[in-house]
Parts: C-alpha cells; sequence; structure tokens
C-alpha cells in the first residue's frame, strides 16, 4: 500500500512544497511586533516632543507680548509692584493691569504673571551691572520687568520667564566715579562711614571694613563729598573735577576722633519674689505675733494661692514645716508688699495692719516669747516645688548651732553675741547698695539688694519704738537695688564705643555689687545695658570729656531710683532686640528734637538731643524718621536695620532737611477734578525731587519738600499738555504751606477698543488692525517705507491680545477706519481673511470707542 505521509515529508524535504512550522510563524510575529511597537514608540515620542515645544513656543509668546505691552507704556505710567505684593505673593497682585491672567490656547491653560522692580545700576568690581532696589527707594530712570508664564505638562508644572528694562529717557547716565578711602589716626582705615555728594545727597556709599567707597556720579560734574562717622568730626573735600578725560577720580578724606569719657554705674536685675522681712515673736497684749513679709521688685503682677506658692519653716535641725496659709489677698502687684501672720491683724506700736494671707500657730520661734529664740529659715517656692528665695538664720561658730543649711542662701546670717530671732527683733533685708549699703528710713518693709548670701544680704536689729506695722498689698514702693547682675552688656549709641561687661566690684561694708564702666565719646548718647532676656535704655547721657558720668542720675531718662544711686535696675522682659540712633538736622548736624520715629509696631519720638532708641522684634525692620511728616517742617526718612534677640543695632545718623509743603487742585480742560494725576516737585539746584498723587477729587499735597526754589509740574503722557495757574518756579519756606499749585490737564489722546473673534470664540492667535483718518486701509496692508512716512494720511496699529480683546491709542477729534487681518489654518490650507470698520469721531481716552470684528 502507498505511503502518503512519506511521500508529503518527502516531497517537503526536497522543496517540492514549501510551508512554515508553528514555531517559524511565532518567531516572525515577535519580530514584527518589536518593530512595529519600537516605530508606535517612537511616533509618541516625536508627538509629545512636539506638543512640549509647542507649548514652550506659545508659553514664550504669551511672555513676550506682555512685555512688549508694559514697554510701551510712558515711563511713569509703569507701575512698581508693592513691598506687600512682593513679600506676600512675589509677583503684582494689586495694579489692575498686572494682575495674574489665565490664558488658554489650543487647549492649554497658561497662568501668566507681572513683576515691576525700581532699578539701578551698581559697582561690583569694575564692573556696573543693573540690580533691583526696593519699591521706597528713590527712582533712578530705570525698571526692570519681569514676565512669568507657567502651565501644566504631563502633570508637571512647567514655567518660562522673560526679563526686561525700562528706561526714563530723561534719565541721567552715572558713567562718573568717585572712589577712595576715609581714614583716621586711630584707627588707620574707618569701616562703616557715610560718604556723600554734597549736590546730590542720594549719590553716597558706606566704607567697606577696610575703609574703600566708590560713588556713582553724572559726568562732566564738579562735586565737593562729605564724610561723617559717629565718633569723628566730619570732613569736606575740595572740588573734584569729573570730566570724559577724567571719568574716575581719587578722593581720600581723614577724620578726627572726638574726645571721650566714660560711663558707670551699678546694674541689678530683678526678676523674683523676695523674702524682705521676718519676725519670729512679737508681743501684743499677751499675744505673740510672728510674721513674714514678701516683696515683689518685679515689673509684673504675681498670683499667690495654694497652687502657685509654697512657704516652709526650716528648723534648727534642717526639719521642713509647710505653712497652711488661708489667702485673702491673692494678687501681689508689681513693687507690692505681702504680709503672711498667724493672726488677721499685726500691731506695731499701737497700730494695726490687716495680713495678706495667715497661719495658725507658733511656727517660726518654736517657743513662747520671753524664751530662748532659735536658729530657723524661711524657704519660698513656686506651686512646682521650684526654690525662689530663702533665708536662713543662726549663732556664730563659737556660739551655738549654726543656720539650717538648706535655707541657706550662701552663708546664712550669724547673729554675733545674741539668740536668734529673739522677742521684739527683726530680720531685715537691705534696700541698696551701690557705693554703700542702707535703708530707706521711710519705708517700713524690706528692701531688694540679693546678692544670694543671706550674711550679706540682711541686717538684725530691734524694732524701733517708732516703727508703724508692716506692709500689705496696700503698698508699693519701687526697688533700689536688686540681684547683681554679674555679666550684663552694656553699649553705647555714641557710635565709637565697643560693648562692655559689668562685673562683681566690692563696695563699702564689704558688699558686692555689678559695677561697669564704659568709654564713649563727648556729647548726648544713649547707655543700654541687658542680662539675659531682660534690659533697661538711659537715654539723655551727658558725656564731657575726660569727665566720668554716674548713670542714671538726675538728668537721664529714667532718672535714679533714689537720691545718689547710680544703679540700673533691669526689670523688664523682652523677645526681641533693640534700634537705636539719632535724627539729626541735615545742614547742621545737630539732633532735631520731639521727630516721631517708626518701626513696626514700635514710635519713639527723639529726646532733645535727637536720640532714639526702643526695643522691637527680632528680624529685618525699616525705622521711618518723621513718619507721615510728624513735623511739617522736616523731610522723612528712612533706613534699614537688622536686629538680633538681645541685641541692640546701632542705626547711622538718619539726617533729615528742611521743609515745606505743597498743595494744589488737578483739573481736566472743563476745569472739573481730573484724579490720579502725578505731580512732582523738584529742584535742580539741590538735586531734590517728590511725588505724589492727586485723589479722586482732583486734590494733593505734597510734604516733605526742601525748603527755597522748586518747581512743580504735572508728569503727562506724551500726547498731554498742562497750564499752570501760578508762575514757577515757588519759595518753600520751612513749615510753611505753598498753597493753589494748580494745573488744567489737556490730553491729545483717545482709544479704540474691542475683540476679534471667530464666530462666537475669541481669536487668541492674534489679529493685526489698523486704523487711518483716510480711507480704509488696504488690502494688504500699506508698506511702511520713506514715502508712506512723508504722506499725508494718519496710521495707527496694534496686534489684538491672546484673550481676543484690543486696544488702540489713537489722536483724539478724529474719525477712523479700521481693517483687520486673521490668518486662518485650517484643513484647506492657510487663508487671510480682513474686516472693516469706523469708529466715529473719538473724544476722550476714557471713553473709548468700541469696534468689534467677527470672521469670516
Amino acid at each position: 500500500m502507498f505511503d502518503k505521509t512519506k511521500k508529503i515529508i518527502a516531497s517537503t524535504c526536497y522543496g517540492f512544497t514549501p510551508g512554515f512550522s508553528h514555531v517559524e510563524l511565532l518567531i516572525v510575529v515577535m519580530i514584527i511586533s518589536v518593530v512595529v511597537l519600537g516605530i508606535v514608540t517612537s511616533f509618541s515620542r516625536i508627538s509629545q516632543g512636539i506638543f512640549v515645544s509647542k507649548s514652550q513656543t506659545i508659553a514664550n509668546n504669551l511672555a513676550q507680548e506682555k512685555v512688549e505691552m508694559l514697554k510701551s507704556l510712558p515711563y511713569n505710567r509703569l507701575l512698581v509692584t508693592s513691598a506687600y505684593d512682593l513679600a506676600n505673593y512675589g509677583y503684582d497682585n494689586t495694579n489692575e493691569e498686572y494682575q495674574s491672567t489665565t490664558l488658554v490656547v489650543s487647549g492649554v491653560q497658561y497662568k501668566r504673571y507681572v513683576t515691576v522692580w525700581k532699578a539701578g545700576e551698581t559697582t561690583v568690581g569694575s564692573d556696573v551691572v543693573i540690580s533691583t532696589m526696593p519699591p521706597a527707594n528713590s527712582d533712578e530712570g530705570l525698571k526692570k520687568i519681569k514676565v512669568k508664564v507657567t502651565w501644566t505638562e504631563h502633570s508637571k508644572t512647567q514655567s518660562i520667564e522673560l526679563y526686561n528694562l525700562c528706561e526714563d529717557p530723561n534719565r541721567e547716565t552715572k558713567i562718573g566715579r568717585i572712589y577712595g578711602f576715609i581714614t583716621s589716626t586711630v584707627p588707620a582705615v574707618i569701616g562703616g562711614a557715610l560718604v556723600e555728594v554734597i549736590q546730590n545727597m542720594n549719590w553716597n556709599a558706606t566704607t567697606s571694613a577696610t575703609g574703600y567707597y566708590i560713588i556713582k556720579t553724572t559726568s562732566p560734574a564738579t562735586l565737593q563729598i562729605r564724610a561723617t562717622k559717629d565718633g569723628y568730626f566730619p570732613a569736606v573735600s575740595e572740588d573734584i573735577e569729573l570730566s570724559y578725560v577724567n571719568l574716575s577720580v581719587g578722593q581720600d578724606l581723614e577724620l578726627t576722633g572726638k574726645l571721650t569719657g566714660s560711663v558707670t554705674g551699678w546694674v541689678v536685675l530683678n526678676n523674683h519674689l523676695m523674702v524682705s522681712l521676718v519676725v519670729a515673736a512679737l508681743d501684743d497684749g499677751g499675744y505673740e505675733q510672728e510674721y513674714v513679709q514678701l516683696y515683689n521688685p518685679t515689673t509684673w503682677q504675681w498670683t499667690l494661692d495654694d497652687t502657685t506658692m509654697e512657704l516652709y519653716y526650716i528648723d534648727e535641725d534642717d526639719n521642713p514645716a509647710k505653712f497652711n496659709l488661708n489667702f485673702a489677698n491673692t494678687d501681689l502687684p508689681s513693687y507690692g508688699y505681702y504680709l503672711i501672720a498667724n493672726t488677721g491683724t499685726v500691731y506695731v506700736n499701737g497700730s494695726g495692719v490687716t495680713a495678706d494671707a495667715t497661719f495658725t500657730g507658733n511656727i517660726i520661734a518654736n517657743a513662747s516669747t520671753g524664751v530662748q529664740a532659735k536658729p530657723g529659715g524661711i524657704c519660698l517656692r513656686d506651686g512646682y516645688g521650684v526654690w525662689i528665695d530663702s533665708v536662713s538664720w543662726g549663732h556664730t561658730p563659737a556660739e551655738g548651732k549654726q543656720p539650717p543649711a538648706s535655707a541657706c542662701e550662701g552663708t546664712g546670717y550669724q547673729i554675733s553675741g545674741q539668740k536668734p530671732i529673739e522677742p521684739g527683733k527683726q530680720l531685715y533685708r537691705w534696700h541698696y547698695s551701690d557705693s554703700s549699703y542702707g535703708l530707706a528710713g521711710t519705708i517700713r518693709g524690706g528692701g531688694a539688694y540679693d546678692s544670694n548670701d543671706n550674711l550679706r544680704d540682711f541686717y538684725y536689729d530691734n524694732i524701733p519704738a517708732s516703727m508703724s506695722p508692716p506692709y500689705n498689698t496696700g503698698f508699693t514702693s519701687p526697688p533700689l537695688s536688686g540681684t547683681p547682675a554679674e555679666g550684663a552688656i552694656v553699649s553705647a549709641n555714641d557710635g565709637l564705643s565697643s560693648p562692655t561687661t559689668a562685673y562683681l566690684k566690692v563696695s563699702a561694708g564689704n558688699k558686692q555689687n555689678a559695677y561697669f564702666s564704659i568709654n564713649v565719646a563727648t556729647g548726648i548718647c544713649t547707655v543700654s545695658l541687658s542680662s539675659g532676656t531682660f534690659n533697661r535704655i538711659i537715654a539723655n547721657v551727658n558725656v564731657a570729656a575726660g569727665q566720668t558720668t554716674a548713670i542714671p542720675n538726675t538728668d537721664t531718662s529714667p532718672q535714679w531710683p533714689g537720691t545718689n544711686r547710680n544703679v540700673v535696675i533691669l526689670s523688664s522682659p523682652s523677645s526681641g532686640g533693640f534700634i537705636s540712633g539719632r535724627v539729626i538736622d541735615a545742614t547742621t548736624f545737630n539732633g532735631i528734637p520731639n521727630i516721631k520715629v517708626f518701626s513696626g509696631a514700635s514710635t519713639y519720638f527723639t529726646d532733645s538731643a535727637g536720640y532714639y532708641q526702643f526695643a522691637v522684634d527680632v528680624g529685618s525692620h525699616a525705622i521711618i524718621a518723621n513718619q507721615n511728616y510728624y513735623s511739617s517742617s522736616w523731610t522723612e526718612e528712612i533706613a534699614d536695620a537688622l536686629v538680633e534677640i538681645n541685641q541692640i543695632t546701632n542705626v547711622p545718623d538718619i539726617k533729615l532737611y528742611p521743609a515745606g509743603w505743597i498743595s494744589g487742585k488737578t483739573k481736566n480742560a472743563s476745569n472739573n477734578p481730573l484724579p490720579f494725576i502725578t505731580i512732582t516737585s523738584t529742584s535742580p539746584f539741590i538735586y531734590f525731587s517728590k511725588d505724589s498723587f492727586s485723589d479722586s477729587e482732583g486734590n494733593y499735597i505734597i510734604k516733605g519738600v526742601r525748603t527755597g526754589l522748586c518747581f512743580v509740574f504735572p508728569v503727562l503722557d506724551s500726547a498731554d499738555s498742562y497750564i499752570a495757574e501760578k508762575s514757577y518756579p515757588v519759595w518753600i519756606t520751612q513749615g510753611v504751606e505753598n498753597t493753589e499749585n494748580n494745573f488744567r490737564i489737556v490730553s491729545s489722546w483717545g482709544k479704540i477698543k474691542g475683540t476679534v473673534k471667530y464666530g462666537s470664540n475669541n481669536i487668541t492667535t492674534g489679529v493685526l488692525i489698523i486704523a487711518s483718518t483716510a480711507t480704509v486701509p488696504t488690502d494688504p496692508p500699506p508698506i511702511i517705507d520713506p514715502a508712506f512716512r512723508t504722506g499725508t494720511e494718519i496710521y495707527y496699529g496694534t496686534v489684538a491680545l491672546s484673550d481676543g480683546t484690543y486696544e488702540l491709542s489713537v489722536r483724539k477729534g478724529w474719525s477712523y477706519n479700521l481693517r483687520a487681518w486673521f490668518i486662518n489654518t485650517n484643513k484647506s490650507g492657510i487663508t487671510t481673511i480682513s474686516k472693516t470698520g469706523a469708529s466715529g469721531t473719538v473724544t476722550d481716552f476714557t471713553s473709548p470707542r468700541t469696534v468689534n470684528f467677527t470672521f469670516p
């Protein structure tokens, strides 16, 4: 029988019937799949790349569009982003035309932001660079524009930023340079000195640590410079000649140091309650009275109750016994006393006073009247068991048992030749210790001196027959001393001295206190003292050459706490730092009194010598001298300071100039109020300029205008003009208002605006629009060549924005014919479509004519 299977196999093997096995087919399919997948992936990546490039191009165009719009504005109409917006947003969120906008192009949503800074030239080495300035700085004729556009791409935020500069066409380019070193005999170089051009105080520099300065000026010019530094007499140069040949001129100056004197005193810290008086036994009609008096030398009120205070008696064997107190009063005022007794009313020499808290029994003496008293102590703790103050008493080593150790501060009080504490006697805290120790004779309560040594801090004596009962919370008395503030930082704002620290010094009676001495420049200065978070400022310190001034005294602010008590008491806690400085007359360099100095929430008025100092939070601060022209006789100036915790920042002298003020009104052509016009007052004689805006009623006032001849005029668009009702310049007198400086504004501009749509949709890709006072512009648009420019026809043109709107500024009083061109791209190809329109007579810029275009 014929084997068909073999025949087929044979035929196949010899090529007669070719074919593929299943394995071969699978291999072929796999190869094709890999190739196709690669192609598909490539197309996907190419498509993504095209999308990314398109998005970036659109974003760049949107940014460039806004930059060109802003640069087309007159320089004075380009508004600067406020300091608030810069700090809180990083872009302009106030000016309506600059606020962030959302634009949708080709289905992608873009966000556009605008920032405008004032800018100026800064010298870096030998190069001049453009840098931004705070909005409060004076305008140097340059503004920096940033437009940022953001969009989302593959779930990630993308952005592009464009920068450009806008320049005032009237700006003077500073190509001149004055440079040099400010020196003295000691030290050889002076850092931090202010160098100013006398003819223009806005041209200035501060010397570096090596005494070097460089100032940019115009050239050619004949100028002088003045160098000033606290602690030195000012120095003024001869004339400096700048020319196109000599653009840079070196000028060194040497300052002569002022004479010095010294400021001394004692400094103490009051931050805790004190045990000020202890009586162990005092007979009142056969009843044995015991009482303890507390004193509050701090500047804040304390609450005393079972949860905030614990009082213990420590016996001679060092065993504690807690007073179980009944509180009649729980508030202990600042500088107040608190009386704790074993009776509701304490009687001394026939007079009585109500106790603030009471206890039962005879705890302190542990003996009846007339029986030998024993060593003991009183401990005051807070509600958490933290030690506040204590005092202990006992015999001298040779006479008996020592004061109990757990109640001792330093050495317990040792009572020589007597029994501690005997009936009718008292253990009393000293009131003060500077040059000597003493008691305040009119004060029945114990004092505030606390060196943390009982033997130094207390004295022991009879209760005088003339003494009245001790004080309770009904009486307050400012402290005369406190805890010696060893290590307290002492500094002065004289600009010459270096900070020092207080150190322990033994005074009369072998008592210790914290003493300081600091050398400062002659004149009037302010001295600041701080220890930890506590501080004190002593102002109006008058220092004579070679003399020692002890503070506080009768002339300082604050004055001494008591006659001949030259002790500074630190009792006000602070969580910030301090600003110190002086406000002076820029023409005489004398201090100006009663000038309002403001920083943040702090306000201070300068003293008789122009000094100020106040506490502020840590961080950067702008110090405004004569804020809001509190004194109409002076200009307003601003200085910057960086304040650190518990540190004093000395601000260079703030110079104010004698000033008056100018007022008037801005009106339109019909003599009605015209609001929001910029008015400038300027004096080319002293290089001074100050601006203001007229309000909604057209009224304006410019305060702080420097005295002398002054020009006043509105700042307008190039096509606007004004009519002044007074002749100029005017004369400005210190503290006097120059009135009726009115201006009538005549504008030559009007506006045409509208929308561009394709059907019902806004056209976002731009539409060319041309307006003509003659016939409808030709299609295609005319070629702008010399022949066209010398013709009689007037043409204006613009391109619609990406939001489908346009605005076109034109001269008013004319009727305009318009034509718009739209390039449309679709599957049929690229076509250009034009539409025409007419505006009618264009009148005022604030009442624009509307012409809309709809394609096709």
